[in-house]
């Protein structure tokens, strides 16, 4: 029996089911590229500056229109301190979602927090912080009425 050999029809449905791939990839991360940017409160022509390419082929990104270059990508996540494998996350939209509000707050709230210059009162925010967490992690209320956790 003769191995099967690769025919015409054969690499042209491979490279159908490829393209096809790659289209929802580059949907998928387009579309975590584009809400991250408007979440953030960033213009297609600020986004487009940071990663040094025209806004034509932002907006193209954005809509899974082209292949993004992955070092593209990474210079993208490195700007926004995010790290890169939030572009491949979870095709959940609630997922996905959460990923987006909790990097975009977690972002607000760092630069807010190295904006204090005082060290005691860092030190209280991340006691506080701490203590809710876990509070919450253990099924507390976190309200602040009826805790016993206190900060001083």
């Amino acid at each position: 029996m003769e191995p099967h050999k690769n025919t015409l029809a054969d690499e042209q449905e491979t490279t159908r089911h490829s393209k096809k791939n790659l289209s929802e990839t580059n949907r998928h991360i387009g579309r975590r590229i584009q809400i991250l940017r408007k979440e953030l409160g960033m213009s297609l022509q600020e986004m487009s500056d940071m990663m040094g390419i025209s806004v034509r082929l932002l907006q193209d990104y954005e809509a899974g229109k082209e292949d993004i270059k992955a070092d593209y990508l990474y210079g993208v996540s490195k700007a926004l301190n995010i790290p890169l494998d939030f572009f491949f996350g979870a095709l959940s939209d609630q997922t996905f979602t959460d990923d987006v509000l909790s990097l975009v707050q977690g972002k607000k709230l760092a630069e807010a927090f190295s904006k204090i210059k005082d060290k005691q009162i860092k030190e209280k925010i991340k006691a506080f912080i701490l203590c809710i967490s876990s509070e919450n992690e253990a099924g507390g209320n976190v309200s602040g009425s009826g805790s016993s956790n206190k900060i001083h």
